[in-house]
């Protein structure tokens, strides 16, 4: 096959022609369009506009992201949702086969005796310790395997007595106010950089709990409910999704144990309470559902009027009980 190549001389004079052209056409717009200088608007608009995009586009992620867990949590159902989970300390097995599911718009009570491994549960809510990879099983907390603790404390607000204990120890020198606050940053001590925002905040959990008029008073002088209850405050400062309460009446006189009752009932009617206790006469009315913690499992779970019964009660605390309830509160009227 022959190939024919344009001659030089062919190639010289489409290279003046286009030359020519682009001259030509250059000339005509100019003459057409002739230049104009940039408008204020022109040279600073576009700066603007990177200005902009740099520092809203990160601010625009996190509210991105919080929207989309806020979807998420909207569309899911379930708080905790627990299969088949193991739980060893070394050799030993505290917790075993554990399957749970605690639902939105429902109230749960964990009753189970000392040593049951209810403490072991608080721990599995608060991702401080993790199942045992040997066995397949599933953990997911607002439909959400893995958490970060920190953006955890504001969905699942948690309030045990070894914290309670912390300020009493670390923390007694704090006012009231100072306790409700340390809640922003999870610590144990006093911090006074906070914005106007998240002052109001605490002023509004305390008022919800009744703790204005101890506002200045210090840990080291309040009785152990009114600790107690600035703790409570302390975990409602993030506006949590669900509230898990660790044996809140433990160490109170029994008219302080009637005043926290009204408060968890009120507390049950804002947001889901998971109450954990050994303590039946705890459980107050609005409580839905209840599960029984025996020998490192979950012994049976579903209603309350179903699950909260003397041959149950009998089976997980070992002796035989006779268990009354009396408009939504249970009492043991005998023992054996």
């Amino acid at each position: 096959m022959v190939e024919y190549l344009p001659s030089k001389q062919a190639v010289a004079s489409s290279s003046l022609v286009f030359r020519f052209f682009c001259f030509w056409r250059h000339g005509q717009v100019v003459r057409q369009r002739p230049a104009k200088p940039l408008s204020p608007v022109r040279i600073w608009v576009p700066p603007v506009f990177i200005l902009f995009g740099k520092i809203f586009t990160p601010v625009c992620c996190f509210v991105i992201r919080d929207l989309f867990v806020g979807f998420v949590y909207f569309f899911m159902n379930e708080i905790i949702d627990f299969e088949n989970i193991y739980v060893n300390y070394g050799p030993e097995t505290v917790l075993k086969n554990i399957n749970l599911k605690i639902k939105q718009n429902e109230n749960w009570v964990l009753l189970g005796a000392n040593g049951s491994g209810k403490t072991t549960l608080i721990k599995l809510f608060s991702q401080d310790i993790y199942p045992n990879t040997k066995y397949e099983f599933k953990k997911e907390i607002f439909g959400k395997e893995r958490w970060d603790i920190f953006e955890l404390k504001k969905y699942l607000g948690i309030v045990t007595n070894d914290l309670h204990n912390q300020f009493m120890t670390f923390g007694s020198y704090m006012s009231a106010y100072e306790v409700v606050l340390s809640g922003y940053d999870s610590s144990v001590a006093a911090n006074n950089n906070f914005s106007a925002s998240q002052h109001a905040k605490a002023m509004e959990v305390m008022d919800f709990l009744g703790l204005t008029e101890i506002k200045d008073k210090k840990a080291a002088h309040m009785s152990t409910g009114q600790l107690r209850r600035c703790i409570i405050a302390r975990a409602l400062i993030h506006s949590p999704k669900a509230l898990v309460l660790d044996e809140p009446t433990s160490g109170l006189d029994i008219k302080a144990q009637s005043n926290f009752i009204k408060i968890m009932q009120k507390l049950s009617k804002e947001i889901p309470v998971i109450l954990i206790t050994h303590n039946i006469e705890e459980i107050f009315p609005e409580i839905t559902h209840a599960a029984l913690v025996f020998n490192q499992t979950i012994f049976c779970q579903g209603r309350k009027e179903e699950v909260l019964n003397s041959k149950n009660l009998s089976e997980i605390f070992d002796m035989k009980l006779d268990l009354k309830n009396e408009k939504g509160r249970f009492y043991i009227k005998s023992l054996e």
